[in-house]
């Protein structure tokens, strides 16, 4: 049966500088790609936030594995999913060094048709809609700047309408610059909500880059100045207290305001402010 869809719409980030370069240099520091760096990240994201330990994300594939396919036109793409189990235990460089080489394993079944394996597993599950939800895709291809002596501008018009809640693209468009587009569905994420996920994926990296050896379910999703209001801030227990009144006049005070509420228990027991009183 067809898949519904959904009104899509995109957000598109632009990392800084520093945040380009600490990218890649992790990157080439772990020896796995920038692309296969991104995609733990967008791992770790879906367990932080939303506490889930069994991930599985699309991995789009160009398809042009051997000579023969890279030399003829048509379409080869193909979409692979890649679950993945995580338990919190590991540290970060460990983890990402995982993701790459699970992706790398997988690729070994890029061939296998995506629709042919959901109809199979469709015969054994039945209602089984789809295999995953979410897709990450990177582009690490260089498009045409100039065409027989023109200058050429490439413009990718994104899809109003898909069938997956969320894809999100890391475009390499050359060796210093990166772009990263959000195509959500309107009925699943506001664009707030995307918004706040491209923070927390830049959040991540930042906490990868200068702690690599924290264990990933020590990471965070807050900003410094979030950590300390909604931390500390939030938990001052200080009040002023007058000095001229004792702590039993604040216990009649309580008695007189909340004379039925429990003011001593013990076991099942207790007293409420009046029969203290």
């Amino acid at each position: 049966p067809d898949q519904p869809v959904g009104q899509a719409e995109r957000e598109t980030f632009v990392p800084d500088p520093e945040q380009t370069a600490m990218l890649r240099r992790l990157a080439g520091e772990w020896g796995v790609s920038v692309n296969a760096l991104w995609t733990a990240l967008v791992y770790l994201w879906f367990y932080k936030r939303h506490g889930q330990t069994d991930v599985v994300l699309g991995i789009p594939l160009l398809g042009r594995s051997g000579r023969l396919e890279r030399e003829t036109i048509a379409t080869f793409t193909n979409t692979m999913p890649v679950r993945l189990r995580i338990d919190g235990g590991e540290n970060v460089m460990e983890f990402v060094q995982a993701v790459a080489g699970q992706l790398e394993n997988a690729y070994r079944h890029q061939k296998a048709p995506y629709l042919q394996v959901l109809h199979r597993l469709r015969s054994a599950y039945p209602g089984l809609e789809r295999l995953y939800d979410v897709c990450v895709n990177c582009y690490n291809t260089l498009p045409a700047e100039s065409v027989g002596g023109l200058k050429a501008v490439n413009t990718e018009y994104p899809r109003k309408m898909q069938e997956y809640s969320l894809q999100i693209i890391l475009r390499s468009w050359n060796d210093t610059a990166l772009q990263i587009d959000y195509d959500y569905r309107l009925d699943r994420y506001t664009r707030l909500q995307v918004a706040r996920m491209h923070l927390e994926l830049m959040l991540l990296l930042e906490q990868a880059f200068k702690e690599p050896a924290r264990a990933v379910g020590k990471l965070c999703l807050l900003t410094p100045e979030e950590f300390r209001h909604r931390v500390y801030d939030w938990n001052q227990t200080s009040v002023p207290f007058p000095e001229k009144e004792t702590v039993l006049d604040r216990v009649i005070a309580m008695g007189e305001c909340f004379p039925d509420r429990p003011a001593v228990q013990f076991g099942e027991g207790s007293w409420s402010h009046a029969q203290l009183l």
